[in-house]
């Protein structure tokens, strides 16, 4: 595809965030929009992987939330234990059927939902123009007050308008001095400040592993989450994948960027169900991770861009 030097809208950034504003925007009957993403495909992850009622019904209205329902889980409840018992179920669906018509979290891995954007998008005859970076932006350009934005491969965009929609770390943002941080600037608790994240599949698909709704085990300052995601959703073997996430405290130093099995596997020990874990002097039946398909870790903050 040939990249126009000049459009009304352009979208930096085709993640799910900035393929909706294109979508919306299309919607409304704004037809010039170019959307840009560095990226040369989108990557095969999970990621962000749960859905919230608020952002199903806005998904409604640009024509893509059926089709992600289809192809997530629903989670009517989660399910709180300690190592050795159930604590308490935390009710989703009952609470909310009154008020939505999508009263369930939607577990779906990232990568499905930006399938999801982008077919819509394609259907309706916009589609994203890759890999081109942002490395500049000059505003008032011309007489008409376009923006010029600049891309690392040497070419150039003229828009009236521009949406940053480049992540966190948005050259958008940061070539127009636009600050991103915390307005409250609250102090995070330490046991919580870093999150372990990873889709891991397990040696059987025992019963007390969730098949549908969430599941937490909460104890003393550990805390961890098991999700189940839709089979065939990340590769197309059949075997059940679970997200799991638990907390690093930050006395025990920072995890790896990309933790291992056996580091997923120490660590989800230590703070899971004994039922659950590998260790057969806490399990007579151990639990092991099998596969690991991605892992990641994150540091627990809040931001916002500066109006």
């Amino acid at each position: 595809m040939v990249l126009p030097e000049q459009t009304t809208v352009l979208v930096v950034g085709a993640g799910p965030t900035g393929v909706s504003a294109a979508l919306s925007l299309l919607e409304h009957g704004v037809k010039d929009i170019v959307i840009v993403d560095a990226a040369e495909r989108t990557p095969d992850t999970s990621r962000a992987m749960a859905v919230h009622a608020a952002t199903l019904e806005a998904l409604e209205s640009i024509g893509c939330a059926d089709k992600m329902v289809e192809l997530g889980l629903k989670a009517s409840q989660l399910d709180v234990w300690d190592r050795k018992q159930h604590i308490f179920s935390l009710e989703v669906t009952k609470s909310l059927e009154a008020y939505t018509k999508y009263p369930f979290l939607l577990e779906i891995p990232q990568n499905k939902t930006e399938e999801v954007l982008e077919e819509r998008l394609e259907s309706l005859g916009l589609y994203v123009h890759r890999p081109l970076k942002a490395v500049g932006m000059k505003g008032d350009v011309d007489e008409l007050g376009n923006t010029e934005v600049s891309f690392e491969s040497g070419e150039v965009v003229k828009a009236q308008y521009v949406i940053g929609a480049d992540g966190a770390r948005s050259v958008i943002r940061q070539v127009n001095g636009i600050s991103f941080g915390d307005p409250d600037g609250l102090p995070v608790d330490d046991s919580i400040a870093q999150i372990v994240l990873a889709d891991v599949v397990f040696s059987d698909d025992r019963e007390s592993l969730p098949k549908q709704n969430a599941q937490a085990c909460v104890h003393d300052n550990a805390f961890s989450l098991i999700i189940p995601l839709p089979k065939a959703s990340l590769d197309d073997s059949q075997d059940q994948i679970y997200r799991i996430a638990f907390n690093i405290p930050g006395a025990k130093g920072a995890p790896p960027s990309r933790p291992d099995l056996p580091y997923l596997q120490a660590h989800f020990d230590a703070v899971q169900r004994f039922e659950l874990t590998s260790d057969p002097a806490q399990n007579p039946k151990p639990l092991r991770m099998t596969r690991v398909l991605w892992s990641s870790r994150f540091r627990t903050h809040a931001a916002i861009a500066e109006k």
